[in-house]
């Protein structure tokens, strides 16, 4: 009933919201033909480059379709409950339904398998689950790209360019005369309540490993990550010059003053191994007051995953990168440590008998990469080829490598190997760090199945998870 206003009319959200609903009920938000106590997901739409193969984690079962209901906003209903698909006799079947050259499938009767295509062009592959209870299909969209020319274009570097005027100029001086000193100043004091943790915890580190008494780590597991930020900020502001500029001069003679200070403070902080986090370095304390012995954590432990050794040090070897670049190689303080701390997780993380490793918040992976092209930059081709092992390494033991119950997430990309993501998920920093090292590798190695993973994940992100600004986040 409606009193004429049609104030009982379904919003679009509303409708939207019970439609997938329904789909998910019935098996038709994945295209189920007929009614079923179950329903088939064959997957997310992606992108496979040639020759390489698309892999298929197809669902059977009842709840939500995982693929049709991501993110959820909102949508209701049960978590999605893979069946038993041998104790209810349900038959599976990949086919092809459209496109223009064959589809070879490794195993057509098997949920998890792969695909591969003779040609180019767009292709609509189906699952079909049948059982005595019923039947539910589902179906995927793949585009199957030719290989790309075999040269990559090269990285652009800073340093290159100048800003001679226009929309940028007067933002970037703003930044070199306003906001990075405030960083400094942020970084450099002791009294805050809140964002606290800054150089500070460096010098306390550096008591520590020379046997004097000392405080305990301060703020955030990944406080040191603003000072190396910092770091990067001073080191590229001071390659951009606005002669005449009196602000700008004082601003970079701060900056000078400020790195001569702050880096013996940050090289005493390395532990003599070359390993750098003042969070396992120092023993921490929290706001109630609870002590937390974490100098006495084993490092790279899968129970402190969460407690971002990679995403630090990452950090620490950009600003490295960017300090030595800045002096044209005439300091190698920052460069030389940011090797032993790079040599420490080569020696420590790889296959046996190394130990595996992921770190829930990325960073270190697409770091490694630009450091090993610096690296060979100084000492010459083949010196960082290690150094990329390392990252593509760190990228392939996501999922494979998870021990706990919580190391399988979407929110961290460790949910499916990472050549097997073809939608972008979770927290949308960790997410852009992750697919931008695997752009990494793709350009170092030319992987075939980071390939297709890349190229699956740029169209997801831009055809239908990007902002009008151009933004990833939320």
């Amino acid at each position: 009933m409606t009193d004429g206003r049609d104030t009982c009319k379904p919003s679009r959200r509303e409708l939207i919201r019970s439609a997938v609903v329904a789909g998910a009920a019935t098996g038709g938000a994945a295209g189920a033909q007929s009614p079923a106590p179950f329903a088939a997901d064959a997957g997310v739409d992606r992108v496979v480059v040639l020759p390489g193969k698309t892999y298929l984690r197809g669902f059977v079962g009842r709840g939500r379709a995982p693929s049709a209901t991501r993110p959820h906003n909102g949508v209701k209903g049960p978590e999605p409950q893979p069946a038993d698909l041998q104790q209810e006799r349900i038959r599976i079947r990949w086919s092809k339904v459209s496109g223009p050259g064959t589809v070879q499938f490794a195993d057509p009767s098997a949920l998890t398998t792969t695909a591969a295509f003779s040609a180019p062009g767009a292709y609509v592959l189906q699952l079909e689950a049948e059982g005595p209870a019923g039947k539910a299909v589902s179906t995927v969209a793949v585009t199957a790209e030719p290989s790309p020319p075999a040269r990559a274009l090269a990285a652009a570097r800073v340093e290159d360019f100048q800003l001679t005027g226009g929309f940028w100029k007067p933002r970037l001086r703003n930044l070199i005369v306003n906001w990075i000193p405030h960083c400094i100043r942020q970084i450099e004091r002791t009294d805050l309540e809140t964002g606290l943790g800054g150089i500070d915890n460096f010098m306390e580190a550096g008591k520590k490993l020379r046997g004097e008494p000392h405080g305990y780590h301060k703020g955030f597991v990944f406080s040191n990550a603003w000072v190396y930020q910092t770091i990067e900020s001073m080191s590229l502001a001071l390659g951009y010059r606005f002669d005449g500029d009196a602000e700008v001069e004082q601003a970079h003679a701060l900056f000078r003053k400020t790195l001569e200070e702050w880096i013996p403070l940050i090289l005493a902080a390395q532990e003599p191994d070359g390993y750098l986090q003042t969070a396992f370095t120092l023993p921490r304390r929290t706001r109630e007051g609870k002590v937390i012995e974490s100098d006495k954590f084993r490092h790279w432990d899968p129970a402190h995953r969460q407690d971002h050794e990679g995403y630090v040090a990452g950090y620490f070897l950009e600003a490295a990168i960017a300090h030595h670049r800045m002096t044209r190689g005439k300091d190698g303080r920052l460069y030389q440590a940011a090797k032993k701390l790079a040599d420490c997780w080569e020696r420590n993380i790889g296959p046996p008998p190394k130990q595996a490793w992921y770190d829930e918040h990325q960073s270190m992976e697409q770091a490694l990469v630009r450091f090993a092209h610096h690296v060979e930059e100084v000492e010459g081709k083949g010196s960082g080829e290690r150094y990329v092992r390392l990252a593509k390494f760190l990228l392939d033991c996501r999922y494979h490598a998870a021990v706990l119950p919580r190391d399988r997430s979407e929110y961290c990309q460790s949910h499916l190997p990472v050549i097997e993501q073809y939608e972008a998920v979770g927290h949308a920093v960790r997410a852009a760090y992750t697919y931008s090292a695997m752009a990494d590798i793709v350009m170092e190695t030319g992987d075939a199945d980071y390939r297709s993973a890349v190229r699956s994940l740029w169209s997801n992100i831009v055809h239908r998870k990007l902002y009008l600004t151009g933004g990833i986040g939320s």
